[in-house]
């Protein structure tokens, strides 16, 4: 009993010591920190800016990584089409007078052609419009599936970041070309383009800039989401 009670009166004396201690611990901090905090005090609005202006800057950032697609769209004029294609999926890649295969797709670039036609429209003064320039791929698009049909998203850009969309009137004008077609979508075991007879089917679209000296012509197939490239140069 005389032992445990010692062992009570020890430890008592130990809290007390650290009781101490902890107390002069916590006076010699705070009298350390009052000179921080008055002067904190001084410099508190330009704290609240720089914090703010931190704040502000994450949450910018956090922001644009989110809609970075969004952004590059507005920024160029993207239509949808251009955007779908450029998130697809990079598989294949070629060049003028190249197959490339896309899963069930075979793809060949057999050659390309530049040109200008008059078109019969007129001005608000009633003169006929300026010839007008023309840019055509003739390719060959064969579903090599059994079973799922494929649908297409095709577009051309150039080296300057240009865009450009089908110009679906070049055959009514140029004698020896057709166009491809609207029709996105290809049936299995079916080639679409290529030549039938003496008619030669392109791809056609408005007049390159004059200034542009690569272009790339993007095949994308929706149903996959993936897409295939072809370089031509110019």
């Amino acid at each position: 009993m005389e032992k445990i009670r010692n062992s009570i009166s020890a430890i008592k004396e130990k809290t007390k010591h650290v009781a101490h201690v902890c107390k002069g611990l916590c006076v010699n901090f705070c009298a350390k920190c009052v000179p921080f905090l008055k002067n904190l005090g001084a410099h508190k609005t330009q704290i609240i800016v720089a914090a703010a202006v931190v704040v502000l800057a994450m949450g910018g950032a956090f922001a644009f990584y989110l809609s970075k697609d969004a952004l590059i769209s507005w920024f160029k004029e993207e239509s949808p089409t251009f955007s779908a294609i450029r998130k697809a999926e990079l598989v294949a890649t070629g060049k003028v007078g190249s197959k490339v295969l896309m899963g069930d797709l075979e793809i060949s670039l057999l050659d390309v052609v530049e040109g200008s036609y008059h078109p019969l429209e007129v001005d608000e003064e009633f003169k006929r419009v300026p010839p007008r320039g023309y840019f055509g791929a003739r390719v060959t698009i064969f579903n090599t599936g059994y079973n799922e049909k494929e649908f297409l998203l095709i577009a051309l850009t150039d080296d300057l970041g240009n865009q450009y969309e089908r110009d679906k009137d070049v055959d009514f004008y140029v004698d020896g070309i057709k166009d491809f077609g609207p029709a996105r979508e290809i049936y299995p075991r079916t080639i679409r383009g290529g030549d039938i007879g003496n008619e030669k089917y392109y791809l056609l679209f408005s007049e390159i800039h004059s200034d542009a000296k690569k272009l790339q012509l993007v095949i994308v197939s929706e149903t996959q989401n993936k897409k295939a490239v072809f370089d031509i140069d110019r």
